[in-house]
């Protein structure tokens, strides 16, 4: 499949009561140089002046909404079905999170344009904490059963993700679910971009429920016998040291 010279790149943000954080990510978006970008913001009907920050900006959202919602999956599941079929690659770049650099869509759309085969998921680095969190080239079964990719710095393309909805029965794992999915029932082409993509926010969900994130995850895997495995195993090891 050829890619056209500049594809569309869907960016989805959502939020709730950001009025603190989600004007730097919104001017994120705004400062990238990469010239065909489609802007979402999805917004649960936040109760602070979310909605009045978003409308300022509205000249540089392609779509926004502020309604009620189920949950931060459910908000995400509402921006991809807002996604223009047009649309080659989409990002979630949530309320707080910021690309790490002004070219880092550039890169990546030309990173993903070099390849012989155009790769379905693109994914690269985080800034975390101030040091760069890399992931592997190659997700084994042994990472995958330990740890995923942090959502905002990967790209999916838009046509196999529109396919596939957050599980809204996890709410803090849907995305660890997600990768799963793609990536061992619909073997999805995964490549990485030695690149950080963006600068992530600690405070979410995954970091203030974390038992309930654990518990969730355990839950996911065990509908994974290869990784199961390597998660019952590992468990077993500590145990034993």
């Amino acid at each position: 499949m050829k890619m056209n010279e500049k594809p569309l790149v869907s960016i989805i943000t959502v939020c709730y009561n950001s009025e603190e954080l989600i004007e730097g990510t919104i001017k994120s978006i705004m400062s990238q140089t990469y010239e065909n970008i489609e802007y979402i913001v999805v917004d649960g009907a936040s109760k602070d002046s979310t909605a009045e920050i978003i409308e300022e900006y509205s000249d540089h959202i392609t779509h926004w909404v502020s309604e009620p919602d189920k949950g931060i999956y459910d908000a995400m599941n509402k921006g991809l079905s807002m996604v223009s079929d047009s649309s080659s690659f989409v990002n979630f770049m949530n309320s707080g999170d910021e690309f790490l650099n002004n070219d880092t869509i550039e890169k990546v759309i030309s990173f993903a344009k070099g390849q012989d085969t155009l790769p379905d998921v693109v994914y690269g680095d985080i800034i975390y904490n101030n040091q760069v969190r890399r992931y592997p080239n190659k997700l084994s079964y042994l990472f995958l059963s330990r740890k995923t990719l942090c959502h905002q710095a990967v790209f999916f393309k838009s046509d196999k993700h529109k396919q596939e909805k957050y599980d809204l029965e996890y709410k803090i794992a849907a995305d660890f679910e997600m990768i799963l999915r793609l990536k061992m029932k619909r073997k999805l082409h995964f490549m990485k971009i030695d690149l950080p993509i963006c600068e992530y926010l600690e405070g979410g969900l995954s970091d203030t429920q974390r038992d309930n994130l654990y518990r969730e995850r355990e839950k996911i895997i065990k509908k994974y016998p290869p990784l199961n495995f390597y998660n019952t195993t590992i468990s077993l090891i500590k145990k034993l040291k």
